[in-house]
Order: C-alpha cells, then structure tokens, then sequence
C-alpha cells in the first residue's frame, strides 16, 4: 500500500512537471479526471511489477505514460525527453521530501513504537506537492523547453533519456552486481543527469540567440519595407518636380521677356501702362505662389510627420524630435498602427508615454558625447506581441548599471547629472505589465551601438546580448538575467 501510494504521488508530480515543461494546459475536468485515473493504473502496474518483474518495474509505466501523453500532443520525441526529466524531476522532489518529512518525524518515530508509515508517506506526497509547484516557478523551469519544438534539439536528448532508462533497468534487475558495477551505475545515471542539465542550459541558449535574431531580422524587414515605400514617394516626387522644371524653363523666360519687353514699351495713356504692368505682377505672384506652395509640400513630406492619433504621444516624439535636432542629431520613427492599436490594448496610454520617454530620454543622454547622434524608435509586432525597440549610437551602458537595474537606482551619466531614476521607472512598468527587456550591444556603431527593447510576451524577462558578455557574467550577482554572446558587430543585414 506505502509502494501504491509513493507512486500515485510521484505519477501526478510527473504529468504535472510534463505539462508545465512543454507549455501546454491540462487543467480542463474531462482530462484532469482521465490523467487522474491513469496515475492510478499506472501506480497499481508498477507496485505489482516491482512484486514480480523488478527490472521493468519503472520502464514499463513510463512508456505507457509516454505512449499516453504522446496522445495527447503532438510529438513523440518531444513526449519522450519531457516525459523522463519529469519522471526524473519527479523522484528527485520525492526523494527530497522524504528527506525533509523524515528528519521533522524522526522523533515523533522514536517516541512511538507503532507510528503508522501510512501517514509519513502521505506527509511526503503533500510536502512534494509544495516543492514541484515552488519548483516549477523558478525562472529556468518557468518558460518550460519550448525550443524542443526545433527539431535539431530532440536527437541529442532522445539518446541521453534513452541511456538514463537503460542505467535505471539495469539497476532494477535481480541480479546482483558486482561491487564495482553497483558503484558505477549510479555514477552514471549522475553524469547522465550533469548532462541532461547542460543540455538544457545549451538549448535554452540557443533558443534566446534564434529569438534574438529573429527579432531583429523583423525590425530590418519593417524598416526596409518603409524605406521602400519612402522611396517610391521620393521616386514620384522627383517625376512631378522634373516635370516642373521641364515646364519653368520655357515658362521663366517667357515671363522674363515680358517683362523685358514692358520695360522698354513706350505706352502714350499711363493708364493703359499701369493696367499692362498690373497684370504682369499678378501673373509673377501667383507663378511664385504656386511654386512656393508646391515645394513647400514637397519640403513637408521629407520631414518627421508625428501623427499616431494619440495627442501626449505626438507631443512627446515632437519635443524629443526638437532635443535631438538641437544636438546636432537625427531622430527617426517607423510606428506601425496595428502593434501600437494592440499595445493600446495592454497598456495605459500614460504608461506608455512615461515608457518612452524615459527610453528616448536615455538614448538622448547617451548621444550628447558622441559624434555620431541618431535615434531610431520602432513599434512593430513580434510572434503576434507588441514590440517597442530603441536604437541609439551613444556610449554603452556600465556593467554595474546593467547589473543594478531594477534593483536600485544607477546610471551610466552621474557626471552630467543623470540618477537612473528613468531606468528604475522603465524595470516599474515592465514588471508591472510582465514585459521582457533586451538590451542588445554591438561593438562596433554600425549603425547603431546598443538596444533597448521591450516585448510585451508576459514573461517578465531580463535578457543582455552583448560582445562583453565574459565581462558582464563575471559580475553577475542575480538570478533574474541571461547574458547572451553576440558575435555580431553590427545589426544583422
């Protein structure tokens, strides 16, 4: 009965682990029930497997735990890896339990001769019931292993989780090995376990570089698409402009010689002279209207045109447009109306405008020093998110701003005054609305330095992808950052 019981526990910890690791919801009645009953057979099998066929008395179970949740997915070499690391996850939380319940009891044990193991067991599926869910919400369990959707990542750890199951049959079998082979097994099934987690760590960080990559391959991809609809603009400007041209060089000398000739007429009334010259101005004024009129259009349509329909945001891009200009800089916009109607729909028009004033405000700070001074904000959608990414070709950020971030106030600029009262309000809001934050560096400024984004994915990420990541790792004192490499010196084209 103790066995039935350890097992319901250590099958529900698994199924739930399973679920949790590859993203999906299981919570619906129909299947809460179904799994709930499965957990229940499969605990009955493996408690009289372990009576009668001890070698096959976990692998059994698990397969047809795997065939099962097979079912219910999509993938079977994905099923596979998630379904042994929970199995695996699953007996380490139980094994911790038991640990922790046995030294709480240990004496009540002692003082009691018949203390029912009934009740410890179950002190220890409730205790680890506790442990997996706090488990689950550390921030490396917390996304899951959603890059086992890429297909290159399954073979690798379809044979590590093919090896562990060998190791552990073999431990379950009733012959009885040598000395040297009881030790060298579990040594095994522990560098196999070393292996499994650093081959967690290396796809979650490949994950993060594709997602990385991704997004700014999409950031080059909408800012090309606006160039090529710039240029056809400019494209058909430049046709109406030339055809003015073509026009005014017969119609300017035209008018000139009139005027020559008006000149030198001798006219006997002064009436008729002052009605001739008359009619001549008026012709010169509204020639130069007209031309005034029509360059004046075209000198518009080259300029920045801050027009999203919301008033606080229009006046914010206008004034930090003005800042930037007064520095010598360039201030660009690509703003796409679908992602900013979709951000309107998570977060507060004020929120949004503090937001980006305090990112544009950074970037403006960082540029005054250099010789280069562009600022690129863009708003776009990311894997259906909304997406704002700053570009800025300023100095980089200290790595104590980037390590003290959300944590306590600090900046790159106390020499002019800053306080890093922006950055703290930035972390503020991305807390606040879940967001993960990027900050992408690059070595060289082509065309930008570095990258502030923030991705409205509910994650709450922290994520730094830079050339100076030895740098950065070697100061890292928190749990809550990836550092990233980034090979690139310069945006990918």
């Amino acid at each position: 009965m103790d066995t039935f019981i350890k097992y319901i526990f250590i099958y529900q910890y698994c199924i739930y682990t399973f679920f949790h690791l590859i993203k999906q919801k299981y919570l619906y009645q129909s299947r809460r029930i179904f799994l709930f009953l499965l957990t229940i057979c499969l605990s009955s099998l493996t408690y009289l497997l372990k009576k009668c066929i001890p070698i096959i008395s976990d692998t059994i179970p698990i397969t047809l735990l795997w065939i099962v949740l097979s079912l219910l997915t999509s993938s079977p070499k994905i099923s596979y890896i998630a379904t042994v690391l929970s199995f695996g996850i699953s007996y380490g939380i139980f094994a911790v339990s038991c640990s922790l319940v046995l030294l709480l009891l240990m004496p009540l044990y002692y003082q009691s001769e018949h203390f029912p193991y009934i009740f410890f067991m179950l002190a220890v599926g409730i205790l680890g019931s506790l442990l997996i869910t706090r488990l689950l919400k550390i921030r490396r369990f917390h996304n899951g292993m959603t890059f086992l959707y890429s297909v290159r990542f399954t073979n690798s750890g379809m044979f590590v989780c093919l090896f562990c199951m060998l190791i552990l049959s073999y431990m379950h079998s009733n012959n009885t090995p040598s000395f040297k082979l009881a030790a060298i097994l579990p040594l095994l099934l522990g560098v196999s376990i070393v292996i499994l987690i650093c081959w967690w760590q290396a796809q979650l960080t490949k994950s993060y570089r594709h997602k990385l990559q991704t997004l700014e391959l999409e950031s080059l991809r909408s800012e090309l698409r606006e160039k090529i609809l710039l240029l056809d603009k400019l494209q058909k400007e430049n046709t109406e402009l030339s055809r003015l041209i073509h026009k005014d060089n017969k119609l300017i000398p035209a008018m000139e010689n009139a005027v020559y000739e008006y000149l030198r007429s001798d006219f006997p009334d002064r009436a008729d002279a002052l009605s001739q010259g008359d009619l001549l101005i008026k012709e010169l004024q509204n020639l130069s209207q007209n031309r005034h009129d029509t360059l004046s259009a075209f000198t518009s349509s080259g300029a920045q045109n801050f027009s999203t329909g919301i008033v606080s945001l229009d006046a914010l891009l206008n004034y930090m447009n003005k800042r930037t200009a007064s520095l010598n800089g360039n201030f660009t916009t690509h703003i796409f109306q679908p992602a900013l109607s979709q951000l309107l729909d998570i977060i507060s028009t004020d929120d949004l405008v503090h937001l980006l004033a305090d990112l544009i405000e950074n970037a403006i700070i960082s540029i005054s020093d250099c010789s280069s001074r562009d600022v690129k904000l863009q708003i776009y959608q990311h894997s259906n998110h909304p997406y704002i990414e700053l570009s800025d070709t300023g100095i980089p950020f200290e790595i104590s701003t980037l390590m003290n971030l959300g944590i306590k106030a600090s900046t790159t600029h106390a020499d002019t005054g800053g306080t890093g009262t922006g950055l703290m309000d930035i972390w503020e809001i991305k807390n606040k609305y879940r967001a993960s934050l990027h900050v992408i560096e690059y070595e060289t400024v082509s065309p930008f330095q570095k990258n502030v984004s923030i991705l409205f994915d509910r994650k709450n990420q922290y994520l730094i992808y830079t050339w100076r990541h030895e740098q950065i790792i070697s100061n890292i004192q928190r749990i809550d950052v990836h550092v990233l490499e980034n090979n690139h010196t310069s945006h990918l084209i």
